[in-house]
């Protein structure tokens, strides 16, 4: 599978993040949260930017053995209420690791099988930031053939640059 050098960076980059004391979303701060197979999964580290024509967002969450971690990365998706889907080229990308079990899930157009839809669905002015929501969801591939199905997903507070 091809991962572009952009995310990459941002993948890794949630990873050495830490964790909050306080997963509390208020204005200002980012999370992400999603149904996993119909489990609840709410980041405790989120982050996110719209910045030079290109969406990304990453959230992280200590579990038992390990880190649960989401990236996107979508180069020319900014637009508000515009459906993009994330299997139709390889500007965008959805990776969902699960280092405890040592599973990595993506969604793009080198994963056969996937689909996906991403939606940037408001923007909203808080002080001197500006931030922006998104909802999602598809049908990811495992790296080790399974699958997970992604509802309900949602990237509150994404600040965009």
């Amino acid at each position: 599978m091809k991962i572009n050098l952009f995310s990459l960076i941002l993948f890794c980059s949630i990873l050495s993040c830490s964790k909050s004391s306080d997963p509390t979303p208020a204005t200002g701060t980012s999370y992400v949260s999603m149904k996993i197979n119909g489990v609840e999964w709410k980041s405790s580290v989120g982050a996110g930017a719209i910045s030079s024509g290109s969406f990304s967002a990453t959230g992280a969450l200590e579990v038992t053995g390990g880190k649960d971690a989401l990236s996107f990365a979508m180069i020319n998706c900014t637009a508000v209420g515009t459906v993009y889907k994330l299997e139709e080229t390889n500007d965008r990308l959805f990776q969902f690791t699960r280092s405890a079990a040592k599973v990595s899930y993506f969604i793009g157009k080198d994963s056969k099988g996937s689909s996906g839809i991403l939606t940037i669905t408001k923007t909203k002015v808080a002080n001197t930031l500006t931030y922006a929501n998104a909802t999602f969801s598809g049908t990811a591939n495992g790296s080790d053939g399974s699958k997970l199905v992604i509802t309900e997903g949602k990237i509150v507070n994404a600040q965009v640059e």
